[in-house]
């Protein structure tokens, strides 16, 4: 009776003991097929990749807990068969003993490769965000390539302002792109990134870029600023040209105007303030040679500038010229008139007298 009760009690812990091992195989299994999964070096070659295996890793964890879980339920039934006695107690123990062990095991290959996605995945965005930065100042770049700096004061007034705006957008990416892919290069090297010699190669070459945008930009404003003030002096030299030409032709259109009206003298009082009219204009033609003469330099000035067409005169250094060598031509007979006017007029008055 004794012997029979012993040996059924025998086969019972025999088939609790199968049950447990079954179990215990059953999450070993598990841990075995998710120590290969997260040994794998795959930890995605681009953003995307790397983000969808973040997802499946925290998928993975989620199951793990599952499981661990599962094993802590695993050894509270062997902890219960080793205190009832089992007599499999030490084959028991030692199984236990393996499944945690395989249980911290997988708890070291996840957080390594959680770690090395968490790692990768800084790395990409590093190097997206560089991207998008190197594309911005490439684009900066090629509107910089450019030889117009005006054609005249408007238009050099217009590209100094679109300069402006340039210049102020470039401010604005330095707080908000240059500023921002700098403290997440601090950020990783301060963590000792794996990849910290690539992050700093690639964050130095891209403010060395930076820079020559800087500089790019800088120096195509002092070329605007000079491009202006030559314009400047251009303009100044056409309103004074403008001014003086208009002021010239006045003074011609007068002279021509009292040269070639008729003249007749009665007394010896009409011919005295001929001759006295005459001279006076003759003096007047010193002050009007030096105003040609001004006119001149003038136009010899903006001539040195290649600029085109005075827009504020019609008047022309070739026809003020052309004006000129008329006015000779007609003091010429003028002078020769007058003479022959005031003669007629003395023999007149000698035979009245």
């Amino acid at each position: 009776m004794n012997v029979c009760f012993s040996r059924g009690q025998r086969l019972e812990e025999s088939l609790e003991y199968q049950q447990f091992v079954a179990n215990v195989e059953e999450e070993e299994a598990w841990i075995n097929e998710k120590l290969n999964l997260v040994g794998s070096e795959d930890y995605g070659d681009t953003l995307a990749a790397v983000q969808g295996l973040l997802k499946k890793h925290e998928a993975f964890e989620t199951d793990f807990t599952v499981h661990r879980d599962r094993v802590n339920d695993v050894c509270t039934n062997g902890e219960e068969l080793i205190k009832k006695n089992n007599h499999h107690l030490d084959n028991i123990s030692a199984k236990m003993s393996a499944l945690r062990g395989k249980v911290s095991e997988l708890e070291r290959a996840a957080a390594q490769r959680k770690a090395k996605l968490d790692e990768n995945s800084a790395f990409l965005q590093f190097n997206w965000k560089a991207d998008v930065v190197e594309s911005w100042i490439g684009e900066k770049e090629n509107s910089l390539k450019t030889d117009d700096y005006g054609r005249d004061l408007s238009s050099v007034q217009t590209l100094l302002t679109k300069q402006e705006t340039f210049d102020a957008g470039l401010q604005a990416f330095q707080q908000e792109g240059i500023t921002n892919i700098t403290a997440l290069k601090d950020q990783l090297l301060a963590a000792k990134h794996v990849q910290s010699k690539a992050i700093e190669a690639r964050h130095a070459a891209l403010i060395k870029r930076w820079n020559q945008l800087l500089s790019n930009s800088s120096s195509r404003k002092t070329k605007l600023l000079e491009a202006q003030e030559h314009f400047r002096k251009v303009e100044d030299l056409f309103l004074t040209f403008a001014k003086k030409a208009s002021a010239f032709n006045s003074w011609f259109e007068n002279a021509e105007e009292d040269l070639t009206d008729p003249v007749r003298c009665n007394s010896l009082e009409e011919i005295r303030a001929l001759r006295e009219a005459h001279e006076a204009f003759r003096s007047s033609l010193s002050s009007a040679h030096a105003d040609f003469n001004q006119l001149a330099e003038l136009d010899q000035q903006i001539k040195s500038y290649q600029v085109v067409s005075n827009p504020y005169t019609w008047f022309t250094m070739e026809a003020l010229e052309e004006t000129w060598r008329n006015l000779q031509k007609i003091i010429k007979v003028s002078t020769s008139n007058i003479i022959h006017i005031i003669l007629a007029a003395v023999i007149s008055i000698h035979f009245l007298l």
